[in-house]
């Protein structure tokens, strides 16, 4: 990798970092719990944390989205303060993200149409793109792991570019309405 483009995927990596959700100040790698996405684990834990009654509402894509950005957070940060630990955390959490309910994920499909398979195609690059990361980063490869984000970044890039007007425009999915 040339200087030049060190500099400009940490230029990314920073940009990526921002001030979003999950950002702390003081640099220091925050671990994010997840409850299994999938199997017997999934459903025991969502009954567990939403008590007896009702299960948790599954994550809605802008939800989703805000928890990528604070993990890039995280891949940024720890990449700045040469935590491999940190990345390599960060990056698996990108790739196990959680997926949508069955209603959202029905609307999205509605919504996209014949570029449905593409969104998921684009979802699934971005995935092996933080797998290959957090194994860089366990490895301790700077090398490897500015390779890797670098890739991600251009996943991420290139989906928000194919999918994120038509899933926001009006009578499409509403990506940026929370769920109370």
């Amino acid at each position: 990798m040339t200087r030049s483009s060190w500099a400009a995927a940490l230029a990314l990596t920073a940009l990526a970092a921002g001030c979003g959700p999950g950002d702390d100040r003081d640099g220091d790698a925050r671990e994010t719990r997840r409850a299994p996405t999938a199997g017997p684990a999934a459903v025991d834990s969502a009954v567990a944390d939403s008590g007896p009654a009702e299960a948790e509402a599954p994550p809605t894509l802008r939800g989703i989205m805000l928890q990528l950005q604070a993990d890039m957070g995280r891949v940024s940060r720890g990449i700045w303060a040469g935590r491999f630990d940190s990345v390599a955390a960060a990056a698996q959490a990108i790739a196990d993200h959680p997926r949508v309910g069955p209603r959202e994920r029905t609307a999205i499909v509605e919504t996209l149409g014949d570029r449905a398979a593409a969104f998921q195609a684009a979802d699934a690059a971005v995935h092996d793109a933080a797998v290959v990361l957090a194994e860089q980063a366990r490895a301790g490869d700077i090398t490897g792991v500015m390779e890797a984000l670098a890739r991600l970044q251009d996943g991420c890039v290139a989906c928000h570019t194919g999918f994120r007007d038509v899933l926001r425009a009006d009578g499409g999915v509403d990506t940026t309405a929370a769920r109370p």
